[in-house]
C-alpha cells in the first residue's frame, strides 16, 4: 500500500528525491516579479488606514452598505440580485443595445480575466507608464507585454503606439484614463484611433471615471467600436475595501468572460455593497466632485502664489513641476514638513515632476502651510542658481 507521504517524493529516474517545502517556495520567488509586498504595504498602510474624518456623505452610503449586508442569505449567490443591478448600470450609463455589464471584483481581476479570456499565447500592448500593477498581473499570468512611448509631460505617442500596434498584433491594447501616474485623461480621438487600427481589444481602466470632467465620455465610443471594453471600480471614490467594480462592452465579449468565470460573477457581500454605491450614485458623485474643486483651488492656488505649476489632472492627485533636477530634494523636505509626496525623478518623461494627495491638505491652514513650503524650497533653488 503507498504510503501516505509517498507523493511528497519526485521519482527522477535513478534516484527518489524528497519534496523540499523551501526548495519550492525559493524557486516560486526566483519566478515571480520582483515587485516587493512588504515595502509596498508599509508604504499603503497610513494611506489605506488613515485616520481622517470620514466625509458624511461617505459615512451615509457606509450605513446603507451595512444594513444591505445585514439583510443577506449568504447561502447563495442571489442571481437576482446580480441581474438587477447589472441591468441597473446599463441604464444609468446609457449603453447601446449591443452591450452588457458584468460585476466583477475589481480592475485586477478584470485584467486577469480578460487576459487569460483572450490573450493567451499572444501579447498585450500597454504606455511605458502606467498602474503598476499591470505589469506585475501580466507577469504573473505569462502574457508578453510590449510598451509604446510618452511624450515628455506624459502625453501619450500616437505614432509609436501604431507602430507597435503593426508591429506586436496585440490581442489587447491597455491603458487607464483618467491616468495614473501621469494625472491626464487620454484624448477621444487617440482611443478611438487605437480601437480602428487594432485587430485586438482595447481595454481602458476607468478606475478614475467619476473625476474626470466628462465621466462618460468613452461609455459613447461603445456604439460603434465593438472592440472597446471599459473596467470601472469605486475604488478612488472611497470605497476600496467594497471589492465593487464592473466591466462593460459588447456583449459577445462579456458573455466570453461570464462563460470563463463559470456563471457567478461576484460575492453577495461586493453586490449588497454595490447596491448602496449604486443607489447613492448621486450622493457619491457630489463627494467626489467637491474632491475635484479642492483639486482645483489647490493646484490654483499653487500656480498663483508660487513660481510653480502643475499639469492638469483629472484624478485624485496633482503633479508639481519643480525646478530641474530637484524632484527628489523637493519630495524629502516635504516628507519632513509632514505633507505626503512622491518624486517622479525616476520617470524620464516627468523627472521634474511630484505628486501629492490634495486631501492631504485637509484645509486653508494646512494650505498656507504647503505654499509656504514650496515657495521656501523654490528660493532656496534660485539663490542657489
Amino acid at each position: 500500500m503507498m504510503s501516505p507521504v509517498s507523493h511528497l517524493f519526485l521519482n527522477t529516474g535513478s534516484h527518489t528525491v524528497p519534496f523540499s517545502l523551501s526548495d519550492f517556495c525559493q524557486a516560486a520567488q526566483h519566478q515571480r516579479t520582483p515587485f516587493n509586498l512588504e515595502k509596498f504595504i508599509d508604504y499603503r498602510t497610513p494611506q489605506l488606514e488613515g485616520s481622517d474624518t470620514r466625509p458624511e456623505a461617505l459615512m451615509h452610503i457606509d450605513k446603507c452598505i451595512q444594513r444591505n449586508i445585514s439583510k443577506l442569505n449568504l447561502s447563495n449567490y442571489n442571481i437576482k440580485a446580480i441581474t438587477e443591478l447589472e441591468t441597473t448600470l446599463r441604464e444609468k450609463n446609457n449603453l447601446p443595445d449591443s452591450c452588457s455589464v458584468m460585476l466583477g471584483s475589481g480592475i485586477n481581476t478584470f485584467l486577469e480575466e480578460l487576459s487569460l479570456a483572450f490573450a493567451k499565447g499572444r501579447s498585450v500592448l500597454l504606455p511605458e507608464f502606467d498602474y503598476f500593477l499591470f505589469g506585475i498581473t501580466l507577469e504573473k499570468l505569462g502574457i508578453q507585454s510590449n510598451k509604446f512611448k510618452l511624450t515628455n509631460g506624459g502625453h501619450w505617442d500616437t505614432a509609436d503606439a501604431l507602430a507597435k500596434l503593426q508591429e506586436h498584433d496585440p490581442a489587447i491594447t491597455l491603458l487607464s484614463t483618467p491616468n495614473n501616474p501621469t494625472s491626464r485623461t487620454a484624448p477621444v480621438e487617440f482611443i478611438e484611433t487605437l480601437a480602428t487600427h487594432t485587430n485586438g481589444l482595447v481595454v481602458i481602466d476607468e478606475v478614475y471615471h467619476l473625476f474626470a470632467d466628462d465621466p462618460h465620455v468613452l461609455c459613447r465610443l461603445l456604439e460603434t467600436h465593438e472592440n472597446l471594453v471599459l473596467m470601472r471600480s469605486m475604488s478612488k471614490a472611497g470605497f476600496a475595501a467594497t471589492g465593487f467594480g464592473y466591466i462593460t462592452g459588447n456583449t459577445k465579449i462579456i458573455s466570453c468572460l461570464r462563460q470563463l468565470k463559470g456563471g457567478t460573477t461576484i460575492s453577495p457581500l461586493n453586490v449588497a455593497a454595490g447596491k448602496a454605491l449604486i443607489e447613492n450614485h448621486d450622493l457619491l458623485a457630489a463627494h467626489v466632485k467637491s474632491c475635484c474643486q479642492w483639486r482645483d483651488h489647490v493646484k490654483n492656488s499653487i500656480e498663483q502664489h508660487t513660481a510653480l505649476s502643475c499639469l492638469p489632472s483629472e484624478t485624485d492627485f496633482l503633479l508639481i513641476e519643480t525646478p530641474a533636477g530637484q524632484a527628489d530634494a523637493f519630495t524629502t523636505h516635504l516628507i519632513e514638513a509632514g505633507i505626503p509626496c512622491i518624486s517622479y525623478a525616476p520617470m524620464p518623461q516627468l523627472t521634474d515632476c511630484i505628486r501629492v494627495m490634495p486631501s492631504s491638505i485637509s484645509d486653508a491652514i494646512t494650505l498656507c502651510h504647503f505654499l509656504q513650503k514650496l515657495n521656501d524650497l523654490a528660493e532656496g533653488v534660485l539663490q542657489k542658481t
